[in-house]
């Protein structure tokens, strides 16, 4: 870890809802014989640098299946509103006393504790020091190669001032839009591999994560994101 900021908690946040208009219930459908949620719990695990990873479910009934999978597998959890995302991650940063606050979605399964680890390494070095990081930049990671990374105070701002219910459900886009405010850094790739679709917004996006995690062995043997993008480019899967 970067020893600019030693002292701060980094708290990994995984939202995750059984609610999904075209693909209900993805996060527990199955990924190499388990539910996609722990499987993506048992790859960001991998990370060196997470004091914590949590995850941020809704109070809703239909997540209480989410809630009952993160209590089995040790994971703390917090429930707060379905549509307000800003104020999910907020109050569950707050609870867990977070400095420094990683952003994860349940429908990446690709992403692990290395590609998370990178990811907080380069905001951790960052100079001058970021208050924002996504991999949002151009050439491209993968679609749903994603995570974003900020210190708790830049998301204590959005949630005071951000006041557009569209925006809060996104939880991000307040900071993105106010660079005048935020110093933020766009982890970019080494070269553009933004045609490969590894997000899980429908059931035709589960066959092709499940079709890579059976081609590439990865149920238990987590491969660093370049090697997967390699070997998928040589065997057209």
């Amino acid at each position: 870890m970067s020893s600019k900021l030693p002292e701060l908690k980094i708290v990994a946040i995984l939202q995750a809802r059984m609610g999904s208009m075209r693909f209900p219930g993805k996060v527990m459908a199955d990924l190499a014989g388990r539910p996609m949620l722990e499987q993506i719990v048992r790859n960001l695990r991998q990370s060196r640098l997470i004091t914590r990873l949590v995850v941020a479910t809704t109070e809703l009934a239909q997540d209480d299946i989410i809630a009952r999978l993160a209590d089995s597998l040790g994971v703390p959890f917090y429930r707060g509103a379905e549509n307000d995302v800003l104020d999910r991650y907020y109050r569950a940063a707050q609870q867990f006393q977070a400095g420094v606050v990683a952003r994860l979605t349940a429908d990446n399964p690709m992403v692990g504790g290395a590609f998370l680890d990178l990811c907080l390494d380069e905001f951790l070095a960052a100079t001058p020091p970021a208050d924002y990081l996504d991999t949002g930049g151009s050439p491209a990671f993968p679609l749903g190669l994603s995570v974003e990374v900020f210190h708790f105070r830049v998301l204590e701002e959005a949630w005071r001032k951000d006041r557009d219910p569209d925006s809060r459900q996104h939880v991000t886009p307040y900071i993105r839009h106010h660079p005048e405010c935020f110093r933020v850094k766009r982890l970019t790739n080494q070269v553009d591999d933004y045609d490969l679709r590894w997000t899980v917004d429908t059931a035709e996006d589960m066959v092709r994560v499940r079709r890579i995690y059976h081609a590439l062995q990865l149920r238990d043997r987590p491969l660093p994101y370049s090697e997967i993008i390699k070997r998928i480019r040589e065997n057209g899967f």
